[in-house]
């Protein structure tokens, strides 16, 4: 999960659209969104992850903490030694919790079952990644019962075992900057290349095997395996998500000024999507037709996961809260989010949906 980078290019005219939008695509009874807020200020909430507890846990990458919070909004912090920069976090196939260290090379890990906080705070272990400016980002848990994840300083995959056994393999290509990282339906691990624009696929024996090439400026960012099998990714320079299935790639387009960047797949056999710059949340159906909810303006939501209510939960880096959002069943047609069906008219020469929502009123989208 990158803390995303500046992006001058993308004009203010586009956000402020969104922004002047923001009061009437708030559908009453689209969506239920709680927002919590984070006890340290300016902590820069990243990624989030559902815990075996039964909490959901996260990273406070400007603040060297990690944080739990419970599905009733209670929040806890566990304090690292300072510039760690933790940034990824997931669950290990031993129930222990493993995140990346940005700026300090190393994996952390702790045990949100050891019992108190006092405990769990004594369960930290830190693991050296080998090199310095390794810049360990994204982690997941691999088929093979181990952790892997990307080092985008460094250009390479490393694998963690639960003893604490490091092994790292390069990328091809000098730049590629490996970031998000998940587990394949086929055994293997996929991962974005925000650097080159591209998406490998590496297998358990640190061969790489595939990579799939981008749009220039594509800056691809999280991946995750969607309810369809297939890998789905956030590009967020080309604000677009896409889709791989099997050899074909797809690319679905957002409108401008969205910014997709964290990804996970719902209870709804569906994906959501952070749209950071936007400040919302999107639905993804796996034939790439979109719904967006407002969250705070300014936000810029970034990580997100499914919880233990079936709600979905995500991180705002800029609002310095943790967001949980709680859609109601969708409405075929519905495009804004109202639970109406709107006007829709597809041009095959341009590849445009012509849309007039009941809500939002009159815009186009691509979703193919």
């Amino acid at each position: 999960m990158r803390i995303p980078r500046s992006r001058s290019w993308k004009t203010l005219a586009g956000l402020l659209v969104v922004l002047a939008l923001a009061a009437l695509a708030r559908s009453a009874g689209a969506v239920a969104v709680n927002e919590f807020p984070v006890p340290t200020a300016n902590s820069a909430p990243t990624s989030i992850v559902r815990g075996p507890d039964g909490n959901l846990w996260f990273t406070e990458f400007s603040a060297d903490r990690i944080g739990r919070i419970t599905p009733t909004g209670v929040v806890t912090e566990f304090p690292l030694s300072a510039g760690r920069g933790p940034l990824s976090i997931t669950t290990g196939p031993d129930s222990l919790l493993y995140f990346t260290e940005r700026l300090a090379d190393r994996i952390g890990r702790l045990n949100p079952l050891a019992g108190s906080d006092a405990a769990i705070q004594a369960s930290l272990v830190e693991f050296p990644v080998p090199g310095a400016g390794s810049g360990p980002h994204g982690i997941a848990s691999g088929p093979d019962g181990a952790l892997w994840f990307t080092e985008f300083g460094s250009d390479e995959i490393g694998r963690l075992t639960t003893a604490g056994v490091v092994t790292e393999f390069a990328v091809p290509g000098a730049g590629s900057g490996p970031a998000g990282i998940t587990a394949g339906p086929d055994g293997a691990l996929w991962f974005t290349q925000a650097g080159s624009g591209q998406i490998g696929r590496i297998r358990t024996d640190g061969v790489v095997t595939t990579e799939f090439v981008l749009a220039p400026f594509s800056d691809p960012e999280e991946i995750v395996t969607g309810p369809d099998g297939a890998i789905w990714f956030t590009s967020f320079g080309s604000e677009r998500v896409g889709r791989i299935r099997g050899d074909a790639l797809t690319e679905f387009s957002l409108e401008f000024g969205t910014g997709p960047l964290g990804i996970t797949a719902g209870h709804d056999n569906a994906l959501w999507s952070t749209l950071a710059v936007s400040g919302r949340i999107a639905r993804v159906t796996t034939e790439g037709l979109f719904t967006t909810f407002l969250v705070t303006p300014l936000s810029q939501p970034t990580g997100i996961t499914t919880g233990p209510d079936g709600a979905l939960w995500f991180t705002e880096l800029a609002g310095n809260r943790i967001g949980r959002l709680l859609a109601t069943p969708g409405v075929p047609g519905d495009f804004d989010g109202d639970l109406k069906k709107d006007l829709a008219v597809y041009r095959p020469a341009t590849g445009q949906w012509f849309i007039f929502g009941s809500t939002t009123g009159f815009h186009t989208s691509v979703f193919g």
